[in-house]
């Protein structure tokens, strides 16, 4: 299972017009800095994947050195960068992302439609499929249904856009097309709360948000997000590994209420876990228990 850190929305160069100019020019290199901050803590934690979901640039006019200096924050990650234009920062010849020399780790989509031919990373076991706003408002809607090569590879969506809206401006993407993608998880960008981890069919799929919010309308939680769970050497107490997904609680660890989560079966002593809400400083070794009120069904061996 490929590790990715998740993020969106960094809007990079915003104008800032609340504050002073000297308070704004601060608040953009503060924005700067979270990106090299980022890429130190992918490194930190094994990330092989990052995902970027659009609105990386508030605009196509940014400073001199905002792209270069993000180019090379991402230069010092180990592992492989994906990029899905937004609306704010729409691929374009005269985009940022078209006029930066880009390191080799980092892919960026340029076409506004997802199609069935992916980035494939045979080295970490997955497919990525996604697309760029080409335009500042795309109001037609995402076609997810079946995208996704049922290869054994995990499959991975990108895009920037509104799930579950029927008239947007801003890449409509209706929940059934999400629920038939074939996808594994679907990185999104465009809303600047963070989600939490919300499930279609067998698709996962979330909006990490606006890692730094850009005013006081924008409070809250929000960040990245990182990373997946697998439990191996899974026991079930009835002895049949369940074959659908199951909608149970789970615990990882003694003194921690028990969180919502959707367990799916990947093998016969294996699973992958889903939970509702991001869940803090989950380490390999841990044990993960599994509830159905107050019945234990199971456990295994996060890894």
């Amino acid at each position: 299972m490929v590790r990715i850190l998740h993020a969106a929305d960094f809007h990079l160069d915003s104008a800032f017009t609340g504050l002073n100019e000297q308070q704004a020019r601060q608040r953009r290199q503060e924005s700067r800095d979270l990106t090299r901050r980022m890429v130190e803590y992918a490194n930190d934690h094994g990330v092989q994947l990052m995902l970027l979901a659009g609105d990386l640039f508030d605009s196509d006019s940014i400073y001199g050195q905002t792209a270069e200096e993000l180019a090379a924050a991402l230069a010092e990650f180990r592992g492989h960068v994906v990029i899905a234009p937004g609306n704010h920062d729409c691929y374009t010849a005269a985009s940022p992302y078209a006029r930066t020399l880009w390191p080799d780790n980092v892919l960026i989509f340029t076409a506004p439609e997802m199609l069935s031919m992916g980035l494939s990373f045979p080295q970490y076991g997955c497919t990525v499929y996604g697309a760029a706003f080409t335009a500042p408002e795309m109001p037609e809607s995402a076609e997810l249904a079946g995208i996704a090569e049922q290869d054994g590879n995990v499959a991975i969506g990108i895009l920037h856009g509104e799930a579950g809206v029927k008239d947007s401006r801003y890449r409509p993407i209706p929940l059934q097309q999400i629920a038939q993608s074939g996808l594994d998880y679907l990185a999104l960008g465009h809303i600047h709360a963070a989600s939490g981890l919300l499930t279609e069919g067998r698709t996962a799929y979330a909006w990490p948000g606006c890692a730094m919010g850009r005013g006081f309308d924008e409070l809250g939680e929000k960040g990245v997000y990182l990373g997946t769970l697998d439990a191996s050497g899974c026991n079930w107490i009835s002895g049949d590994v369940p074959g659908a997904p199951l909608r149970v609680t789970a615990r990882i660890r003694y003194r921690q209420p028990e969180q919502p989560c959707t367990v799916t079966a990947t093998g016969p002593d294996t699973v992958h876990v889903s939970f509702e809400t991001p869940q803090r400083a989950i380490t390999r070794g841990q044990a993960v228990v599994f509830y159905d009120g107050d019945t234990v069904l199971g456990g295994g061996t996060i890894d």
